[in-house]
């Protein structure tokens, strides 16, 4: 299959006034003057995007999508793509981008919706692709469910998760503090119970003021288990260095809704 080309967002961004700290979030990670965050970031996409089956993307769901740097990426392959997120103001933000002149995202929409309830029809899309986003939902097995409900049967659910423990965690401890860049911080106690026992704390930090946890102490085999458990695997990979398996920061699956017995 021939591989899907990724849409850099610095069209967006070098012509967006950023107006009271607006559009902060996605232009950090996408439109970075940093080489290493910009491949770091768009391998993810690539990958992500990638894994898309062209025969199962009449309707597509980006769940979680925050300001919507995925969208204009999802709207090249789907014919009815829709982008959910709680976040009233990443939602905002998503909004000038799929209505940005010079590029209008003429097949996408967005709706304001938690997990536990998303307001989709039983069995009626093709995929959804969540990045980011279990690590930070408090009742992450009630997404999960819900997303097999709106699929279809043999409808695939594409996701990632970081790998917070063992070396990939003490080698993106160490990049992060050699480029300053912002992310969940840890004491040497924690380094050595995370990264070299492998026994994250159960203990994760909450932000009641946009109800999600944090990367910190989460452990993505737990949740691993649960898909396997209840949907098909079809493919994973690493990210951004795939050769380099578990010591890299992401894992990017392609999971399918089983059938009943």
């Amino acid at each position: 299959m021939k591989k899907r080309k990724i849409l850099h967002l610095s069209y967006f961004y070098k012509n967006v006034e950023n107006k009271e700290n607006k559009y902060i979030y996605s232009k950090i990670l996408y439109d970075s003057n940093s080489f290493f965050l910009d491949f770091y970031m768009y391998r993810h996409l690539y990958y992500a995007i990638n894994l898309i089956n062209p025969r199962k993307c009449k309707y597509i769901i980006d769940l979680g999508c925050a300001d919507g740097p995925l969208l204009p990426n999802v709207n090249q392959y789907g014919k009815f793509n829709i982008g959910i997120d709680l976040n009233l103001d990443y939602l905002e933000y998503a909004r000038n981008l799929i209505n940005y002149h010079e590029f209008p995202l003429l097949k996408t929409a967005l709706i304001n919706a938690e997990g536990k309830k998303l307001p989709i029809k039983n069995e009626s899309i093709d995929t959804v692709i969540c990045l980011e986003v279990f690590e930070h939902v408090p009742k992450v097995l009630n997404l999960i469910n819900e997303i097999k409900r709106i699929l279809k049967y043999d409808g695939e659910l594409i996701y990632s998760l970081p790998i917070e423990i063992g070396f990939s965690l003490l080698f993106r401890d160490l990049i992060g503090r050699i480029l300053s860049f912002p992310r969940d911080s840890y004491n040497l106690r924690e380094l050595i119970r995370n990264g070299i026992l492998k026994k994250p704390n159960t203990q994760r930090i909450y932000y009641p003021q946009t109800r999600i946890y944090s990367h910190k102490n989460f452990d993505y085999r737990i949740l691993q288990n649960y898909i396997k458990n209840n949907f098909k695997i079809l493919k994973k990979n690493f990210s951004p260095l795939p050769f380099l398996k578990t010591l890299n920061p992401h894992l990017i699956c392609k999971v399918q809704k089983k059938r009943p017995n």
